[in-house]
């Protein structure tokens, strides 16, 4: 009997597969909405040549994916991260079809494109501590909006983590251990990564989850952040909100990158464990130094929460 070849599948249900694959690993919306947004814009893009995503020459595509990802809004010009981002997007499809056998091209006609090079930190922004102190001091922490605002810049500016790894939160990533938080982290990748939160920081969750789900939440799996009205899950716009009100920036990753150098500062220029804080992508070549690290970590939570004015007891009431 001749073996049986598998016969492509319908680029419709293999986009489909692609993205779900992407959700199952992030569990982010957001990126599952991005993913299908540039997938889209590639194809129609072909589709205005006469082709597909599956055409047969690699060589075509690979032009056309050159020409595509620079291409802006009314033709105008796009940054070189944004250039990279359609390009890695549109790669990670090729990819995955390849991997699945769904797609029958000789090779990822993506990866065939020059990737153009990104000084990633040469603008980067970060808030000193008084801009801080003076925001925190700011939130009125009687309310219950105060107390969930509080809660989560709290953690923003003691943890270091990615806008969505704080809109990803839920009840079921956090746990009680030494007299504070662990909590989960889902960082780039699927890896997970434990942190230990700074002890203040951990009062002012506790204090809003009192709020917000009493003691319903241990052992449960909610979303963490909740809006006031309607107590609906708080998305990444309204956490850009939270940022603007009180320190006057809709760029929440001011936060990671504010932590950053506080850490550098209280740990005397650790930059390894500060790349093992922060999850970044090279985190396995740093690890090899370090095969055998398995603490919690953020070991200078409450030092970085005492700079940034972070505390658990709240201002006495004025007259």
């Amino acid at each position: 009997m001749l073996p049986q070849v598998q016969q492509p599948i319908p680029l419709d249900s293999a986009i489909e597969d692609w993205l779900e694959s992407k959700y199952q690993r992030t569990r982010s919306e957001r990126t599952r909405h991005q993913y299908q947004a540039v997938i889209t814009s590639f194809r129609n893009y072909l589709a205005a040549t006469g082709i597909d995503l599956d055409f047969p020459d690699s060589r075509i595509l690979r032009a056309a994916i050159q020409q595509w990802a620079s291409l802006g809004v009314d033709g105008g010009e796009v940054s070189t991260a944004y250039r990279n981002n359609r390009i890695a997007i549109v790669s990670s499809f090729y990819r995955f079809t390849l991997r699945q056998g769904t797609m029958s091209l000789p090779i990822n006609p993506a990866e065939l494109v020059e990737r153009s090079v990104v000084w990633r930190y040469a603008h980067v922004k970060f808030l000193d501590n008084e801009h801080v102190q003076n925001a925190m001091a700011s939130i009125d922490r009687r309310s219950i909006k105060g107390k969930r605002d509080y809660a989560l810049l709290s953690i923003a500016f003691t943890t270091g983590m990615r806008a969505s790894e704080i809109v990803n939160m839920r009840t079921s990533d956090l746990r009680l251990t030494q007299g504070t938080f662990e909590v989960t982290c889902r960082v780039k990748g699927g890896e997970e990564v434990r942190k230990l939160m700074a002890h203040d920081a951990a009062k002012n969750l506790m204090d809003y989850l009192e709020w917000a789900y009493q003691l319903d939440w241990i052992g449960k799996d909610y979303p963490l952040w909740r809006s006031i009205k309607g107590r609906k899950p708080f998305g990444y716009g309204g956490i850009r909100d939270v940022f603007q009100q009180y320190l006057h920036t809709g760029k929440v990753h001011t936060s990671r990158h504010t932590f950053s150098r506080a850490f550098l500062e209280a740990s005397r220029n650790d930059v390894i464990g500060l790349q093992h804080e922060l999850g970044h992508a090279n985190l396995a070549t740093t690890n090899t130094y370090t095969p055998h690290v398995t603490e919690l970590t953020n070991p200078h939570g409450d030092r970085i929460a005492a700079a940034f004015g972070i505390t658990s007891i709240e201002p006495e009431a004025t007259s």
